[in-house]
């Protein structure tokens, strides 16, 4: 069996086991922005989505995104000695983060008094440390566990928040409880399925290992405090330059993103897990391979944009109570975010690349030059009174160029080229779906759905030919 049969059933398998774990939990998170928008002020969102993208930022860099290194490490490792070795040095990196982490939150606390600070504070510590759990998950072949934990705890919040909410109305200090129980609950079912002795025992930790992992993980880590800059400090300077009330509309126009970027993470999760098992040797054949994937990839998710920017419009126009009246601001902000969602999880798809290449400096100098470019621009429209949007505009501005860096540095440091113009139809397919979105009215916007449709056969019309006859041949076998 090839390299290609032997990585593509994998893909796939992982892809779906991604899908399958996460939908309900997704769109069960997704259809809770009715009560959001119902009983949290607009203010009172945006003092949360500041405080969480600013801790998150804090605990991505003191924790070096180490799970990325155990993952690439233990893929790639010979034997299950090798892993548990590679195993207990990252979980030497993770104690000695947190307690890092606990030190520098009881610092900021001498200094500052922060509302619900120590929720605040334990939400970016159990974020942290589940999300670099996930990734050991991951690395042993626990795709479907993995995944499940992530419903469990997402369905866990969505029932806290309701309750919360609901019955005892504690208004957006909800969100982070609610957070914090479901992270617990994943941790402990990724500690159970992964071995508890293996978590817990430090003894095969090796200080070469624990060398090797900082090295690989210290761009990354440093890319973390970029890539937020790049990501998420525009939820900051809205709360800061336009107000928190404005930043709320910014952080519900972004959670319609999700829709997007959920169904790229089912993509991506698998796609990383491939990369890293297969490498990256400078080959023809490795060429060949990470540009179809990234062609596909790139087909897939052009499809789903040109469907969704006029479905949400539709959308919203069906259920108008989906998004409640004092968030209406965030509606117009909808055809850019998406646009800069797409641009994201095309940056993000690229970054196994590099990792595979053990070429993390370009991920770092890409996402760094993105995040120059947005801040640079956001407080330029700011200053000229654009508004809210400043943030979207910027955001997708950053984005583009991350992605172009890339692209331009895949090609230079490994040969590695993607047919971009053939795509060169999709800018003025995006533009009109985006000016319809604004300029016409909801109803007109629903003769865009089976255009779009059409355009998204055209561009997957040999993958969905070759599902077609696959099950119609498993149907004659059987």
């Amino acid at each position: 069996m090839t390299e290609e049969n032997k990585t593509m059933p994998r893909f796939f398998r992982s892809s779906f086991s991604y899908l399958f774990g996460n939908i309900l939990s997704k769109i069960a998170v997704f259809f809770m922005l009715p009560l959001y928008t119902a009983r949290i002020p607009s203010a009172d969102m945006g003092y949360y989505d500041t405080a969480t993208a600013v801790v998150i930022l804090v605990a991505s860099v003191l924790f070096l995104d180490v799970g990325i290194g155990l993952m690439r490490f233990m893929l790639g490792a010979k034997d299950e000695r090798a892993r548990e070795e590679i195993l207990s040095s990252g979980l030497v990196i993770v104690l000695l983060s947190s307690l890092l982490y606990v030190a520098v939150a009881l610092a900021v606390a001498l200094l500052f008094e922060i509302p619900y600070y120590p929720l605040i504070v334990l939400y970016g510590l159990l974020n942290a440390v589940m999300t670099a759990f996930g990734y050991v998950a991951r690395a042993r072949g626990f795709v479907m566990f993995y995944a499940l934990s992530g419903a469990v705890s997402t369905l866990l919040q969505v029932i806290l928040n309701l309750v919360l909410i609901l019955v005892f109305d504690w208004g957006y200090a909800s969100l982070y409880v609610a957070f914090c129980c479901g992270a617990l609950v994943s941790i402990v079912m990724l500690t159970v399925r992964c071995g508890v002795r293996s978590f817990f025992s430090l003894g095969s930790a090796r200080r070469e290992t624990v060398a090797r992992l900082i090295r690989f993980s210290l761009p990354l880590g440093i890319n973390s405090a970029a890539f937020w800059l790049l990501n998420s400090l525009n939820r900051v300077l809205v709360t800061v330059c336009l107000g928190a009330e404005q930043n709320g509309y910014y952080a519900i126009a972004m959670k319609f993103t999700q829709i997007l970027i959920f169904f790229s993470t089912c993509f991506q999760f698998a796609w990383q897990e491939v990369s890293f098992a297969k490498g990256f040797e400078k080959k023809e054949e490795d060429r060949c391979y990470y540009a179809e994937k990234t062609d596909l990839f790139l087909r897939i998710f052009m499809a789903a944009l040109l469907l969704l920017i006029p479905g949400a419009r539709v959308g919203l126009w069906l259920f108008p109570g989906f998004i409640h009246e004092s968030y209406s601001a965030a509606i117009d902000l909808l055809p850019v975010a998406l646009l800069g969602a797409f641009m994201s999880v095309l940056a993000s798809f690229l970054d196994p690349i590099f990792s595979a290449a053990r070429k993390n400096g370009m991920i770092l100098l890409s996402t760094a030059l993105g995040a120059a470019v947005n801040v640079s621009l956001v407080l330029l429209l700011f200053r000229l009174g654009t508004g809210v949007i400043a943030a979207n505009i910027a955001f997708l501005a950053g984005y583009t160029v991350t992605v172009a860096v890339r692209i331009i540095g895949l090609r230079r440091t490994s040969g590695l080229t993607l047919p971009l113009c053939r795509y060169l139809w999709f800018l003025p397919a995006v533009a009109g779906v985006t000016a319809a979105f604004y300029l016409l009215k909801p109803a007109l916007n629903i003769a865009l759905i089976p255009v779009a449709a059409l355009i998204a056969f055209l561009l997957l019309r040999e993958e969905l030919g070759v599902i077609f006859r696959r099950s119609i041949g498993s149907k004659d076998n059987s």
